[in-house]
This record gives C-alpha cells, sequence and structure tokens, in this order.
C-alpha cells in the first residue's frame, strides 16, 4: 500500500514538472520527458527503500509474519523486476 501512495504522488509531480518543462522548453522531445522520469523515479525508489527499512520492526510484530515458517534461508529483499535487490532482513536478524 505504501507504494502506492509513494508512486501516486511520483505522477502527480510526474505532470506538474512535465507541464512546467514544456513551458520552458516547447520543444522537448520524448525521449528527453522518458529520462526525466527515469532519473525522477530513481529518488522515488530510494525513499521507498528507506521507507521500507524503518517499516521492518513493525512488519515483525504482526501476528502473521510471527506465525509464518521462516526457514534457515529465509530472507527480504528490496529491488525491482529482475534487478537487483538489497537484502532488508534475514533470519539471522529477526
Amino acid at each position: 500500500m505504501a507504494a502506492a501512495v509513494f508512486f501516486q504522488q511520483y505522477e502527480q509531480d510526474m505532470t506538474m514538472l512535465m507541464k512546467k518543462l514544456r513551458n520552458e522548453h516547447p520543444r522537448i522531445y520524448p525521449y528527453e520527458e522518458d529520462a526525466v522520469r527515469i532519473w525522477y523515479a530513481e529518488y522515488y525508489y530510494a525513499a521507498l527503500e528507506v521507507l521500507c527499512r524503518d517499516m521492518q520492526k513493525e512488519l515483525k510484530e504482526y501476528e502473521a509474519f510471527q506465525r509464518m515458517n521462516k526457514t534457515e534461508d529465509f530472507y527480504m529483499f528490496f529491488g525491482r523486476w529482475r534487478g537487483e535487490a538489497e537484502k532488508l532482513l534475514c533470519i539471522e536478524t529477526i
């Protein structure tokens, strides 16, 4: 749910930013707009990763998480689809 809120805000920011860019640079090309969107998204991904790290303690308190059968190779990652991922949680830190 938190990710959905983050990226709703991202879309709102992009709408405002692109409007300003088009006003200042009327001949901006779509590939330039895409580059801005990708560059800006990196900041959102970083903020979302921080949010996930901050929520680890709360996650551990959920009954469903506590009842989950965690094997010795249990890990929780943050990352993108088929991209690099950062290990957020492993069985040793629980």
